[in-house]
């Protein structure tokens, strides 16, 4: 008695196999709270729909989803760098002259690695003062005068001391300071450079040029800052010699590191809408006062997302949300965001990035698809009916020529319209 058996599969790779798109939500909302609590909103809604999810909950997503604080680096740093200048005179009023030097030094090195402003160019005119003071009392003037001359080149409008409240030789040093920076007599040429061509270079607070540049300047110490877009800004303090002709700076920038990078950009974003609002006065506007697709690029590439969820607010304070899909790719405007508005995207991402075959209650089933591409391709179910019949035949002549027993596997192999099966054949 001859028994055949034979089996025959024609599925591919199923809905479940493929990976979740993954989606960025970015708070850019002038309201961070309540950006935060739409992007928890949105990421909730991106859990619990199927083949999308947000960014895994970690630094990453903090940096793009959560509420930024309040103060931005920069004011963090002129706040820090003001309480190290007041311990450094607390110090210098208890004679502590070795405490005082470290704590100046501290102030210097936060104002340095702060974005150039007018305030900023203050406080470090105060660290040199400061300094300047100290050296006097110990004796260095020739060293306090170079330190003077830096606080009159930094903060051109600060005036004569009061002779009352400080030593005869701290206020003749500073105003002899004062007429060297009127009159500096010989300059130098300082050529600034970095390892990116384009670099926004600032002396002693004011704005020179890009990199490269050569500045001329006269000799003393000099605060030379340069920033550049995604790095750390690099400030320096140097000094240039009187019988120097020409030197030359390099300005190195450190790259953020991605959270760091992710927060920076939302801080320059939401800051340069504010100006923005401010320059357009109160003209009627609909939406968020800026064009979502300026965003999208720059969001996918510090989240590494398929797509991305762009969060903002009008003036008057109400949320809207933008969708971009990379996968197609497609983009929306701005709506107006609200628990059924996030759904409804949601979903729509889900349709429009997920995988080929999704849920029924996202995507309906596919049309069975019979077209006749060229390559003689012809729909997955006459396929395998056709196989299946040439398999029997070869195994029944394969039998009669062959051994007693044949037992074996065939046709296993994977892709759209894929065919897997398997045979035995035993005889009494």
């Amino acid at each position: 008695m001859l028994v055949l058996g034979v089996c025959l599969s024609g599925g591919g790779v199923g809905a479940a196999d493929a990976e979740p798109r993954r989606i960025a939500i970015v708070n850019l909302a002038h309201d961070q709270e309540a950006g935060a609590r739409l992007a928890r909103e949105a990421r909730t809604r991106l859990i619990l729909t199927p083949d999308v999810m947000p960014l895994a909950a970690g630094e990453g997503a903090r940096a793009l989803e959560d509420a930024l604080a309040p103060a931005t680096s920069a004011a963090n740093a002129l706040a820090a760098a003001q309480g190290y200048l007041a311990t450094a005179r607390e110090e210098l009023a208890q004679f502590e002259y070795a405490s005082a030097n470290a704590q100046l030094d501290i102030a210097e090195s936060r104002l340095l690695a702060t974005w150039p402003s007018l305030r900023a160019s203050q406080l470090l005119a105060d660290v040199c003062f400061e300094r300047g003071v100290l050296l006097v009392r110990t004796g260095q003037v020739e060293q306090a005068l170079i330190e003077f001359i830096a606080v009159h080149r930094l903060d051109p409008k600060r005036g004569a001391l009061n002779p009352a409240r400080y030593l005869p030789a701290v206020v003749e040093t500073f105003d002899d300071a004062a007429l060297r920076v009127a009159d500096p007599g010989s300059t130098a040429t300082l050529r600034v450079t970095s390892p990116i061509d384009g670099a926004p270079v600032h002396v002693n607070g004011r704005y020179v040029g890009t990199t490269p540049i050569a500045v001329a300047l006269a000799p003393g110490i000099h605060y030379v800052t340069g920033t550049f877009a995604d790095r750390h800004i690099d400030g320096q303090r140097i000094e240039i010699g009187r019988k120097i002709g020409q030197a030359e700076h390099r300005l190195l920038f450190e790259r953020y590191v991605d959270s760091d990078r992710a927060r920076q950009w939302r801080r320059t974003i939401i800051i340069t809408r504010r100006r923005g609002s401010s320059a357009q006065g109160s003209a009627a506007q609909t939406g968020p006062d800026i064009e979502p697709s300026e965003l999208f690029a720059a969001a996918m590439e510090l989240g590494g997302t398929d797509g991305v969820i762009v969060i903002a607010d009008d003036r008057d304070g109400d949320l809207y949300l933008a969708v971009y899909d990379g996968y197609q790719p497609q983009q929306t405007g701005w709506v107006r965001a609200d628990a059924a508005t996030v759904e409804a995207r949601v979903r729509r991402l889900a349709r429009v990035v997920g995988p080929a075959v999704a849920s029924p209650e996202i995507l309906p089933p596919a049309e069975p698809d019979d077209r006749d591409d060229g390559y003689g391709w012809v729909a997955p179910a006459a396929l395998n009916t056709a196989v299946g019949v040439g398999l029997a035949a070869a195994i029944i002549y394969a039998v009669l020529r062959g051994p007693s027993g044949v037992v074996g596997t065939c046709c296993s192999t994977s892709g759209e319209g894929a065919l897997g099966g398997s045979w035995q054949l035993h005889f009494p």
